[in-house]
């Protein structure tokens, strides 16, 4: 709850668009509002669930440590390997650290993410993604 309060509150000093467009801050705002009231939704959720002890250490929380340094270790890799190269191991890599089956499926799966989230972005948006020393 606290990220999309900071998350909204940066996006409100984006600068304004002219003539009544959207400006850039308005999807960021929306996004972030939508987070926070699924924060709440949550938090009401989990007040109904019986707590269990607390264990902060188990198997689904090991998970979620992993793919948090995952994310970390790929957003750092940007800059060497350039955003297809890293984009296409990050999301392979993720398929197969889930479990995600078969070996044709994921790799398949991730060069069409990758490819459709550059086209989309370079061509479309005009947003120049990161190149790496190697791509």
């Amino acid at each position: 709850m606290a990220m999309a309060v900071v998350v909204f509150s940066m996006a409100r000093t984006f600068p304004g668009a002219s003539g009544g467009a959207m400006g850039p801050g308005f999807f960021p705002m929306i996004i972030a509002g939508i987070v926070f009231f699924l924060c709440v939704l949550l938090l009401i959720s989990g007040r109904k669930e019986k707590d269990e002890g607390g264990a902060f250490f188990t198997m689904t929380n090991a998970t979620v440590f992993l793919s948090v340094v995952i994310t970390v270790v790929y957003v750092f890799s940007l800059r060497i390997l350039g955003f297809p190269l890293a984009t296409f191991l990050y999301v392979f890599g993720m398929m197969k650290f889930l479990q995600v089956k078969g070996r044709i499926f994921p790799f398949v799966l991730s060069a069409l993410a990758t490819g459709l989230i550059y086209v989309v972005f370079t061509m479309f948006l005009s947003v120049l993604l990161p190149r790496g020393i190697i791509f």
